[in-house]
């Protein structure tokens, strides 16, 4: 192998390490940013956590069980109010 074909070998070599670490790093990056809890859900996204309905979910805030703000037509849910309530009943 000559010298030419050698040094193009390592380049390849030392971009391919360069990429594979970039690339763990992003999805590292990617798994903090979904496992990090979210505050504010939609009604949606709530239901899904929780387990119930849509329709549950809208029950529970109309009964004053999920506390909920609107913004920009959407309606979103205090998750960490919900956590909150749920820690003051557990001994």
């Amino acid at each position: 192998m000559s010298l030419d074909e050698e040094l193009r070998e390592l380049i390849r070599e030392v971009v391919r390490e360069e990429l594979a670490d970039q690339a763990e790093a992003a999805v590292r990056a990617e798994i903090m940013r979904l496992e990090k809890p979210r505050r504010w859900l939609t009604v949606a996204q709530a239901a899904e956590r929780l387990g119930l309905s849509q329709g549950g979910v809208r029950q529970r805030i109309k009964r004053g069980q999920l506390d909920s703000r609107m913004l920009d037509g959407r309606r979103y849910v205090d998750m960490e109010a919900l956590q909150r309530r749920l820690s003051a009943l557990l001994p």
